[in-house]
């Protein structure tokens, strides 16, 4: 090898990589991007809280059922009444979060609100799998950065 050549070896540099712009460097953000990443995961998030909601109902219906007539209860029964009590009027109040977060979510609007919908579907018991692949979804889009931006931003 020639001299020039050991020198070309040695000036060689990597190629720069192209710094990326990002949406807010002059201001812009793309809502229209972020309303994209959001509405499949806001919508499963809906029909998810929907039918929960019907589960909500039915412990709603049992607790109330329990304090209104005490004496159809069994022995084994009364001693779970606390337990009837707590799933049938917590449930319907963590559903009730769900869907409004799922809802302001799909708006773009009250982002604390839309991940405590997405972590709440993923401990709703009765949703098993489906609600931890739900809530990861949603999860998900809410953490992409111009979902983010979008949702601090007011213009929208």
């Amino acid at each position: 090898m020639s001299s020039n050549e050991l020198d070309a070896d040695e000036d060689w540099k990597p190629p720069r990589r192209e710094r990326r712009e990002r949406p807010d460097d002059d201001g812009f953000i793309d809502v229209e991007l972020a309303r994209r990443a959001v509405a499949a995961p806001a919508v499963a998030l809906l029909v998810g809280w929907c039918f929960l909601s019907l589960i909500a109902l039915a412990f709603l219906a049992i607790a109330v059922w329990t304090l209104a007539v005490p004496e159809a209860l069994s022995p084994g029964a009364k001693k779970e009444q606390p337990i009837m009590l707590a799933l049938g009027f917590g449930y319907p109040l963590a559903t009730a979060v769900g869907l409004y977060g799922a809802w302001r979510m799909r708006q773009l609007r009250a982002y604390p609100w839309a991940m405590a919908s997405a972590i709440l579907m993923m401990l709703a018991l009765s949703c098993g799998f489906i609600g931890i692949v739900l809530g990861i979804w949603a999860l998900t889009a809410l953490n992409r950065p111009e979902v983010r931006r979008a949702f601090r931003s007011k213009t929208h």
